[in-house]
């Protein structure tokens, strides 16, 4: 379903009684969703995913040149679980997680592609992940997305994961993001905790910059668990005043290549870290570079 008069125009409430948009019947590629702004949707306030925008649930619609904003409840903006759904060219904002995952929540994904995205000033007031949260969400692509401006708060002794949270059973591919000005307790950009056995995160070519964190440690990444297979390439990890722009837990075995930090006590953290050869990512598949930028003091 594509709409005419693009999104400034062809406007959906959802009138705060459910989700504006659900796709709960094995959608394929072939259901695209397209073109519309999705607002006052209303997922609930229990803990579990269900999308006040746009819910999506084993299956995999293409979700393209929408506006999600102003939705509530767990997975505010679009909530996910399970299937392979594109969400590309998107702007999602201004919605407000009860959960993880203000503007996107993942959980049992098998392969979720989120591409060319804004997830801009969601707020998860009771939860982690004011962007993005992935928890056990198998292996998601997020790419070239700008995901600025969100908060997590709410939690005891702090929400982590401003720009983006990830845990459990959660190995998501992420390239080429600028992931700035977030801010939660623990980790305003990036929070990782890996399960035993779970391979992790990999992440290449993200700017993660101007971040805040209440706790002063990983204002860009804060890193734990079991993430010995987790690795880092070539990012830009730039730390808040006064805080450092990584901090690796005492579990945590993380490996890195070529990736900055403004701060020596972040970039040896890193180093001290790297327990085995770092491993090489195949430079065909990732040409670019991290993107430069001047954040405003």
């Amino acid at each position: 379903m594509t709409s005419r008069g693009g999104p400034t125009v062809t406007i959906i409430d959802g009138g705060a009684k459910d989700s504006v948009v659900s796709f709960k019947s094995s959608e394929s590629a072939l259901t695209e969703l397209a073109g519309f702004t999705l607002k006052n949707g209303s997922a609930g306030s229990d803990n579990f995913l269900q999308g006040g925008g746009i819910f999506i649930n084993y299956s995999s619609p293409i979700i393209s040149g929408n506006v999600v904003e102003n939705d509530i409840g767990c997975g505010a903006g679009i909530a996910i679980v399970g299937g392979a759904p594109l969400i590309e060219n998107n702007t999602i904002r201004e919605n407000t997680g009860s959960c993880d995952g203000a503007g996107i929540g993942l959980s049992g994904a098998d392969s979720a592609t989120i591409s060319h995205n804004l997830i801009t000033a969601n707020l998860s007031s009771s939860g982690n992940g004011g962007g993005i949260a992935m928890d056990g969400a198998g292996t998601p692509l997020i790419v070239n997305n700008t995901i600025s401006a969100n908060i997590a708060s709410g939690l005891g002794p702090a929400s982590e994961g401003g720009g983006i949270y990830i845990v459990n059973d959660s190995d998501p591919m992420i390239v080429q993001n600028l992931i700035v000005n977030n801010v939660a307790g623990q980790a305003g950009g990036v929070y990782i905790r890996v399960l035993s056995g779970s391979p992790g995160p990999l992440l290449v070519n993200n700017t993660i910059a101007g971040n805040q964190t209440g706790m002063a440690q990983g204002s860009a990444v804060y890193a734990g668990g079991f993430d010995g297979g987790s690795m880092f390439v070539n990012n830009l990890m730039i730390g808040a005043s006064g805080q450092n722009a990584v901090f690796c837990d005492s579990s945590s075995s993380l490996y890195h290549r070529a990736s900055r930090t403004t701060t020596p006590s972040a970039r040896a953290a890193l180093d001290s870290k790297a327990l085995a050869p770092v491993r090489w990512a195949p430079p065909a598949i990732f040409p670019w570079n991290p993107i430069l930028l001047l954040l405003s003091r």
